[in-house]
Protein backbone atom coordinates (compact mmCIF):
# COMPACT_ATOMS: atom_id res chain seq x y z
CA UNK A 1 0.00 0.00 0.00
CA UNK A 2 0.96 3.46 -0.47
CA UNK A 3 -0.25 6.69 0.97
CA UNK A 4 -0.42 10.23 -0.25
CA UNK A 5 -1.08 12.92 1.88
CA UNK A 6 -2.41 16.91 1.05
CA UNK A 7 0.03 19.71 2.57
CA UNK A 8 -1.98 22.69 3.03
CA UNK A 9 -4.14 22.08 5.85
CA UNK A 10 -3.85 18.66 6.21
CA UNK A 11 -0.48 18.55 8.37
CA UNK A 12 -0.31 21.95 8.94
CA UNK A 13 -3.21 24.81 10.07
CA UNK A 14 -3.19 26.98 6.67
CA UNK A 15 -5.03 29.59 8.43
CA UNK A 16 -2.35 30.54 10.95
CA UNK A 17 -0.09 31.88 8.40
CA UNK A 18 -3.22 33.83 6.75
CA UNK A 19 -4.22 35.53 9.44
CA UNK A 20 -0.50 36.59 11.01
CA UNK A 21 0.09 38.12 7.16
CA UNK A 22 -3.36 39.48 7.22
CA UNK A 23 -3.11 41.44 10.44
CA UNK A 24 0.39 42.56 9.89
CA UNK A 25 -0.29 43.72 6.53
CA UNK A 26 -3.82 45.52 7.42
CA UNK A 27 -1.93 47.60 10.16
CA UNK A 28 1.01 48.23 8.30
CA UNK A 29 -1.40 49.75 5.24
CA UNK A 30 -3.53 51.37 7.93
CA UNK A 31 -6.92 49.71 6.88
CA UNK A 32 -9.77 50.03 8.76
CA UNK A 33 -11.74 46.48 8.74
CA UNK A 34 -14.93 45.98 9.18
CA UNK A 35 -15.77 45.02 12.58
CA UNK A 36 -18.32 42.16 11.73
CA UNK A 37 -15.11 41.18 9.23
CA UNK A 38 -15.12 37.19 8.95
CA UNK A 39 -11.32 36.39 8.29
CA UNK A 40 -11.99 32.65 7.68
CA UNK A 41 -15.10 33.73 5.00
CA UNK A 42 -12.05 35.77 3.42
CA UNK A 43 -8.91 33.17 4.22
CA UNK A 44 -11.38 30.60 1.93
CA UNK A 45 -11.98 33.11 -0.79
CA UNK A 46 -8.63 33.29 -1.32
CA UNK A 47 -8.21 29.89 -1.37
CA UNK A 48 -11.43 29.66 -4.38
CA UNK A 49 -9.16 32.34 -6.03
CA UNK A 50 -6.13 30.56 -5.52
CA UNK A 51 -7.54 27.00 -7.51
CA UNK A 52 -8.27 29.56 -10.28
CA UNK A 53 -4.99 30.70 -10.40
CA UNK A 54 -3.10 27.86 -9.89
CA UNK A 55 -4.62 26.12 -12.91
CA UNK A 56 -4.14 29.26 -14.98
CA UNK A 57 -0.44 29.40 -14.02
CA UNK A 58 -0.78 25.86 -15.43
CA UNK A 59 -1.90 26.70 -19.00
CA UNK A 60 0.40 29.26 -19.01
CA UNK A 61 -2.21 32.05 -18.77
CA UNK A 62 -0.94 33.39 -15.43
CA UNK A 63 2.60 33.78 -14.93
CA UNK A 64 3.80 32.46 -11.29
CA UNK A 65 5.41 35.91 -10.34
CA UNK A 66 1.67 37.43 -10.42
CA UNK A 67 -0.77 34.25 -9.18
CA UNK A 68 -0.19 35.74 -5.62
CA UNK A 69 -1.65 39.18 -7.08
CA UNK A 70 -4.24 37.08 -8.77
CA UNK A 71 -5.80 35.42 -6.06
CA UNK A 72 -5.44 38.26 -3.15
CA UNK A 73 -6.89 41.30 -5.05
CA UNK A 74 -9.86 39.29 -5.98
CA UNK A 75 -10.60 38.18 -2.64
CA UNK A 76 -10.24 41.37 -0.72
CA UNK A 77 -11.44 43.13 -3.67
CA UNK A 78 -14.88 41.06 -2.38
CA UNK A 79 -14.72 42.12 0.83
CA UNK A 80 -14.74 45.81 -0.27
CA UNK A 81 -11.00 46.24 0.39
CA UNK A 82 -8.77 47.45 -2.74
CA UNK A 83 -4.95 46.56 -2.70
CA UNK A 84 -2.53 48.15 -5.29
CA UNK A 85 0.09 46.07 -6.84
CA UNK A 86 2.88 47.69 -4.88
CA UNK A 87 0.69 46.59 -1.29
CA UNK A 88 0.13 43.49 -2.69
CA UNK A 89 3.44 42.46 -3.67
CA UNK A 90 4.73 43.69 -0.06
CA UNK A 91 1.89 41.27 1.19
CA UNK A 92 3.60 38.81 -0.66
CA UNK A 93 6.96 39.14 1.09
CA UNK A 94 5.11 39.86 4.64
CA UNK A 95 3.02 35.98 3.76
CA UNK A 96 6.14 34.39 2.33
CA UNK A 97 8.26 35.10 5.52
CA UNK A 98 5.21 33.74 7.88
CA UNK A 99 5.36 30.55 5.71
CA UNK A 100 8.89 30.34 7.37
CA UNK A 101 7.14 29.85 10.77
CA UNK A 102 4.52 27.11 9.89
CA UNK A 103 4.49 24.12 12.13
CA UNK A 104 3.10 20.75 11.92
CA UNK A 105 -0.98 20.19 13.48
CA UNK A 106 0.00 18.91 17.11
CA UNK A 107 0.14 14.72 16.67
CA UNK A 108 1.14 14.78 12.82
CA UNK A 109 4.39 13.47 13.15
CA UNK A 110 3.30 10.27 15.18
CA UNK A 111 0.22 10.30 12.35
CA UNK A 112 2.61 10.19 9.84
CA UNK A 113 4.82 7.34 11.70
CA UNK A 114 1.65 5.29 11.67
CA UNK A 115 1.23 5.07 8.38
CA UNK A 116 4.46 5.13 7.66
CA UNK A 117 4.83 2.03 9.23
CA UNK A 118 1.70 0.49 7.46
CA UNK A 119 2.29 1.50 3.98
CA UNK A 120 5.41 0.75 1.39
CA UNK A 121 5.76 4.79 0.93
CA UNK A 122 4.16 7.51 2.19
CA UNK A 123 4.89 10.91 -0.04
CA UNK A 124 2.92 14.13 -0.46
CA UNK A 125 0.32 15.53 -3.56
CA UNK A 126 0.03 18.74 -3.74
CA UNK A 127 -1.20 21.92 -5.85
CA UNK A 128 0.73 24.72 -5.82
CA UNK A 129 3.67 26.28 -7.12
CA UNK A 130 7.04 23.21 -6.73
CA UNK A 131 9.47 25.53 -5.39
CA UNK A 132 6.65 27.37 -2.86
CA UNK A 133 5.68 23.97 -2.17
CA UNK A 134 8.87 22.04 -1.45
CA UNK A 135 9.93 24.74 0.99
CA UNK A 136 6.90 24.44 3.00
CA UNK A 137 7.77 20.78 3.36
CA UNK A 138 11.16 21.48 4.31
CA UNK A 139 10.20 24.00 6.66
CA UNK A 140 8.27 21.58 8.51
CA UNK A 141 10.73 19.34 9.52
CA UNK A 142 9.44 16.07 6.91
CA UNK A 143 12.31 15.00 5.37
CA UNK A 144 12.82 12.89 8.30
CA UNK A 145 9.85 11.09 7.01
CA UNK A 146 9.29 11.86 3.66
CA UNK A 147 11.47 11.17 0.69
CA UNK A 148 11.77 14.41 -1.50
CA UNK A 149 11.46 12.15 -4.49
CA UNK A 150 8.05 11.13 -3.20
CA UNK A 151 6.55 14.81 -2.70
CA UNK A 152 4.70 15.33 -5.81
CA UNK A 153 3.44 19.13 -6.84
CA UNK A 154 1.12 19.66 -9.50
CA UNK A 155 3.69 22.71 -11.02
CA UNK A 156 5.83 19.20 -11.54
CA UNK A 157 2.86 16.58 -12.86
CA UNK A 158 1.48 19.04 -15.48
CA UNK A 159 -1.86 17.93 -13.74
CA UNK A 160 -3.73 19.60 -10.87
CA UNK A 161 -6.25 18.17 -8.27
CA UNK A 162 -8.85 16.74 -8.92
CA UNK A 163 -7.89 15.64 -12.55
CA UNK A 164 -7.49 12.24 -12.33
CA UNK A 165 -4.35 12.20 -13.83
CA UNK A 166 -2.35 14.32 -11.20
CA UNK A 167 -3.86 11.03 -8.91
CA UNK A 168 -2.45 8.54 -11.30
CA UNK A 169 0.99 10.29 -12.51
CA UNK A 170 1.81 10.74 -8.58
CA UNK A 171 0.82 6.99 -8.12
CA UNK A 172 3.22 5.58 -10.95
CA UNK A 173 6.24 8.07 -9.14
CA UNK A 174 5.61 6.57 -6.02
CA UNK A 175 5.41 2.94 -7.17
CA UNK A 176 7.74 3.32 -9.65
CA UNK A 177 5.54 1.09 -11.87
CA UNK A 178 4.20 2.55 -15.01
CA UNK A 179 1.70 0.02 -14.24
CA UNK A 180 -0.70 0.95 -11.13
CA UNK A 181 -3.57 -1.07 -9.16
CA UNK A 182 -5.33 1.90 -7.72
CA UNK A 183 -6.28 -0.61 -4.59
CA UNK A 184 -3.24 -0.24 -3.97
CA UNK A 185 -3.13 3.83 -2.84
CA UNK A 186 -4.88 5.62 -0.07
CA UNK A 187 -5.42 9.91 -0.84
CA UNK A 188 -5.73 11.48 2.75
CA UNK A 189 -6.95 15.35 2.43
CA UNK A 190 -8.59 18.20 3.62
CA UNK A 191 -10.66 19.60 0.56
CA UNK A 192 -13.41 17.47 -0.84
CA UNK A 193 -13.43 19.10 -4.36
CA UNK A 194 -9.64 18.63 -4.74
CA UNK A 195 -8.04 15.62 -2.48
CA UNK A 196 -11.44 13.32 -2.52
CA UNK A 197 -13.09 13.73 -5.80
CA UNK A 198 -10.02 12.81 -8.32
CA UNK A 199 -8.69 10.50 -5.57
CA UNK A 200 -12.06 8.76 -5.80
CA UNK A 201 -11.88 8.64 -9.84
CA UNK A 202 -9.02 7.20 -9.75
CA UNK A 203 -10.45 4.46 -7.44
CA UNK A 204 -8.01 5.27 -4.82
CA UNK A 205 -8.86 4.18 -1.26
CA UNK A 206 -10.08 7.62 0.27
CA UNK A 207 -9.80 9.54 4.04
CA UNK A 208 -11.67 12.81 3.99
CA UNK A 209 -9.33 15.02 7.01
CA UNK A 210 -12.58 16.94 7.46
CA UNK A 211 -11.28 18.66 10.99
CA UNK A 212 -13.00 22.20 8.83
CA UNK A 213 -16.42 20.34 9.79
CA UNK A 214 -17.57 20.58 5.40
CA UNK A 215 -20.27 19.20 3.79
CA UNK A 216 -20.18 16.62 0.96
CA UNK A 217 -21.84 18.80 -2.30
CA UNK A 218 -24.99 17.51 -3.00
CA UNK A 219 -25.14 14.42 -5.15
CA UNK A 220 -21.48 13.74 -4.55
CA UNK A 221 -20.13 10.48 -3.07
CA UNK A 222 -19.10 9.31 0.15
CA UNK A 223 -15.61 8.69 0.93
CA UNK A 224 -14.67 5.30 2.25
CA UNK A 225 -13.62 6.96 5.17
CA UNK A 226 -13.85 10.95 6.92
CA UNK A 227 -11.95 11.47 10.12
CA UNK A 228 -12.27 14.93 12.30
CA UNK A 229 -8.76 14.67 14.18
CA UNK A 230 -5.15 13.25 14.44
CA UNK A 231 -5.64 10.97 16.72
CA UNK A 232 -8.56 9.76 14.36
CA UNK A 233 -6.02 9.56 11.18
CA UNK A 234 -3.51 7.61 13.39
CA UNK A 235 -5.81 4.71 14.61
CA UNK A 236 -6.86 4.71 11.06
CA UNK A 237 -3.78 3.54 9.81
CA UNK A 238 -3.66 0.60 12.75
CA UNK A 239 -7.01 -1.01 11.39
CA UNK A 240 -7.49 -0.11 8.20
Amino acid sequence: MFTLFDLDDTLYDLTATFRRSHHIMMERLGIKLPENLDEFALFTTVRKHSNTSLQMTITGELDPKDEFAYRFSRAYKEFGIDLSRPQLDEFEIVYREEQNNIELFPGCMDMLESWNKRSSRIGILTNGIPETQKKKYRNLGLTSIIDEENVFVSGDLGYRKPDVNAFLEAARRISHSTSVNPADFVMVGDTYDADMKGAMEAGFTTIWFNHRGNIIPEGESKPDYIVTSMDDLTALAKNL
